[in-house]
């Protein structure tokens, strides 16, 4: 071999090309052996692109690598050979076509990774690939995986690829997994030195990777025996003085930890909820310090992202807490949260008042948890409005990220309509703001904002039509909107949303006596009524009565939908005329077949056309 390689390396001119052809037709182990070696002199992993991989594969054959990576522990050079399969699977073999056949071979990966240590990042990526396809993912991985664990040097890396395994399985994990996963944390939670001040980072490591473990199963929790080992380790890990990176890591991992356990139930919950709200308050003011100096959003270093996605999750779930279980919590505690809350919320306000945050997708977590915080009443109503109008400015006139803050936005406005004040700031700003962004939206992005419309008219909030004409895109808008059901829009998302907006700018516009066709002259209110039923019927057919896909996907979206339609019937001022019943009443039969509620929605809707 020796030879062979030095005088084909002396002798470079071959061709890669040439290289491969050989490399395809040799018969001997022994020469297919030596060429790789010179094929990995001419080729780098930098410069595989995908032609090149499939062209490699064919030559070298999967059989000849698998060959490889199986040989015996015992055989001379038995490392070396095992090592090379490896780097040409990472670098030839990761692909669909192959899938099947690298999950065949995943206890002989692990074996070769728990054997030779340097070999263990090319099999994560191995691993990672196989993740991503995780149809070809059985059980018998998963349980292979999990016994090999406490043998990997990379845990935590192994239990992040653990859990997302569990995940795309959609927990359908064997009774044997839950087994071998329960077995393995037990055995990591024993190596765990609670009170060792010289083994913070090992415990740091373990305690993070082990709580990703302890995710991947409901209820897991409760079968592991040493299970508060682990919760004093953490609770004594949160009170040390680790590096702020480090305290970061870990606050990122304690949500599973504080959904479990309440404040009366585990004393740690109080010690993660106050780092969290500290930790928060630093990253934001750390962020905004750079955002003063250079105009850059990223998170500046020792303030990872997911830590602070982390805290967001942990603060908002004390929120959820409180307001759950307001009398159980004792007083003094709950005096000292709401502190800290309110300390790391100001800051979050004041921050995405003071810039442009807000466009950020890593400040989504801190804009709901900001959100979920607005609708508790001791911030008062004024500081709330004042933040509302700050950030509805940004997203109003950037036009952006309607998906991303839509949701939020729709969520705190719900949970504030109750206070008569912010009813009037909605009457009086808001409601134009968000029937403009709903009015631009239609043609483009999928409206977020629809479910409010249901709410004002719950409320009986109606904007006044010369207003809406003034503060919004109406004047321009008006014809397409109020005319798209009727031209044929597909039943998706943004049609239903439009449903709901519609029946709401009618009401506004009946309610004041006006008549809304003339800023529409194509617009008759019970052809539209007609058109709006029909599109609602789409997805019940005659010769298909059981739900369609689309269906089960927008059902709640048809619920919202067809609730509009009833309270425009109901309250519309004006008759509508020449709607035929028998729009509904044809199809009666097909309505059994989807449900008591739909059944009830829709003999709600004949009942008020009826009338």
């Amino acid at each position: 071999q020796h030879y062979f390689i030095q005088s084909n390396l002396s002798t470079m001119s071959c061709t890669l090309s040439s290289l491969l052809s050989r490399l395809k037709s040799s018969t001997s182990d022994s020469e297919k052996f030596a060429l790789l070696i010179i094929v990995s002199k001419v080729v780098t992993p930098q410069s595989v692109t995908p032609d090149l991989q499939r062209a490699l594969s064919r030559a070298i054959s999967f059989s000849f690598v698998q060959r490889l990576i199986r040989t015996s522990q015992e055989k001379e050079n038995s490392a070396l050979y095992r090592s090379l399969g490896v780097t040409i699977i990472k670098t030839c073999f990761l692909s669909e076509e192959h899938v099947e056949t690298l999950r065949e071979n995943t206890q002989c990966f692990l074996q070769i990774a728990a054997d030779i240590p340097e070999t263990e990042q090319d099999i994560i990526e191995i691993f990672r690939f196989l993740t991503q396809h995780c149809s070809a993912t059985s059980s018998e991985t998963l349980s292979h995986l999990i016994s090999s664990l406490p043998l990997l040097s990379h845990f935590n890396t192994w239990t992040a690829i653990i859990h997302d395994l569990c995940e795309e399985l959609d927990l359908e994990v064997s009774a044997e997994c839950e087994e071998a996963l329960k077995s393995v944390i037990e055995e990591c939670i024993s190596k765990l030195e609670v009170k060792s001040p010289t083994s913070l980072d090992t415990n740091v490591n373990l305690v993070t990777g082990i709580l990703s473990l302890v995710s991947c199963i409901p209820f897991l929790h409760q079968k592991i025996t040493n299970f508060n080992l682990l919760l004093d380790t953490t609770e004594n890990l949160l009170k040390s003085r680790l590096p702020g990176e480090t305290r970061l890591v870990l606050l990122g991992s304690t949500p599973i930890l504080t959904n479990i356990f309440t404040l009366s139930s585990w004393t740690g919950t109080q010690t993660c909820y106050s780092l969290a709200c500290i930790e928060l308050k630093l990253a934001l003011e750390a962020a905004v310090h750079r955002y003063e100096e250079s105009h850059t959003l990223d998170l500046p270093p020792g303030r990872h992202v997911e830590g602070v996605i982390g805290c967001c999750a942990t603060i908002e779930h004390s929120i959820g807490e409180m307001v759950e279980e307001n009398s159980q919590i004792p007083g003094e505690t709950l005096t000292k949260l709401i502190d800290d809350i309110r300390m790391a919320m100001t800051s979050a306000m004041f921050y995405l008042q003071k810039t442009e945050l807000q466009e950020q997708e890593v400040f989504v977590p801190v804009l709901r948890c900001c959100m979920r915080w607005l609708s508790d009443d001791s911030l008062g109503v004024e500081n709330i409005i004042s933040t509302f109008s700050c950030l509805f400015k940004s997203f109003f006139e950037q036009e952006t990220n309607y998906v991303a803050y839509g949701t939020f936005i729709v969520s705190a406005i719900l949970f504030q309509m109750e206070d008569a004040a912010f009813r009037t700031f909605v009457k009086e700003d808001l409601g134009y703001m968000m029937l403009d962004i709903g009015l631009r939206s239609v043609s483009n992005t999928p409206f977020t904002f629809a479910p409010i419309f249901n709410d004002l008219l719950s409320y009986d909030i109606f904007l006044h039509p010369n207003e809406i004409v003034k503060r919004t895109c109406f004047p321009s808008m008006g014809q397409i909107i109020l005319t798209s059901i009727e031209a044929g829009l597909s039943f998706n998302f943004q049609g239903l949303s439009l449903i709901q907006l519609c029946s709401y700018l009618i009401l506004c516009f009946s309610k004041r006596g006006v008549d809304i066709s003339e800023y529409s002259k194509d617009f008759t209110l019970s052809d539209w009524v007609s058109s709006s039923i029909n599109y609602l019927l789409e997805p019940i057919r005659d010769e298909d009565p059981p739900p369609s896909s689309s269906w089960v996907e927008l059902r709640d979206v048809w619920f919202s939908s067809v609730n509009s339609l009833c309270q425009l019937l109901g309250k519309c001022d004006r008759s509508v005329e020449g709607v035929s019943v028998e729009l509904l009443v044809r199809k009666s039969a097909n309505y059994s077949e989807l449900g008591d509620e739909v059944s009830g929605a829709l003999e709600e809707l004949l009942s008020l056309i009826a009338t």
